[in-house]
């Protein structure tokens, strides 16, 4: 696995380098591996199922195989790292009774 960091094209990140990378960073060693580690607000790492990596997610991708084989869809480690947004949505609420409008 490559130790190299790339924003523009995400590379799978091997255990040891996600902990050697967050020792840089904060000064310490963790304690224990996140599941998800925020790099910038536009990069995260999130572990893999097996535990022995991190894919490199952004905003616009991430280097799991899914996103691979399914381009343009957010793979679940993109939906983790970055929710979507809660959006207003254009139905109508159902807290109150449905009554149509008429023009009498």
């Amino acid at each position: 696995m490559s130790t190299k960091f790339s924003v523009s094209s995400p590379v799978t990140q091997s255990r040891e380098a996600v902990e050697s990378l967050i020792t840089y960073l904060t000064g310490t060693a963790p304690v224990e591996m996140p599941a998800t580690y925020r790099v910038s607000g536009d990069v995260a790492l999130v572990r893999s199922k097996d535990g022995k990596a991190y894919y490199t997610v952004t905003t616009r991708g991430c280097s799991c195989p899914a996103a691979t084989y399914h381009p343009g869809t957010a793979c679940k480690h993109r939906r983790a790292a970055f929710p979507p947004a809660e959006v207003e949505s254009i139905k109508p609420r159902f807290d109150e009774p449905f009554r149509p409008y008429t023009d009498d």
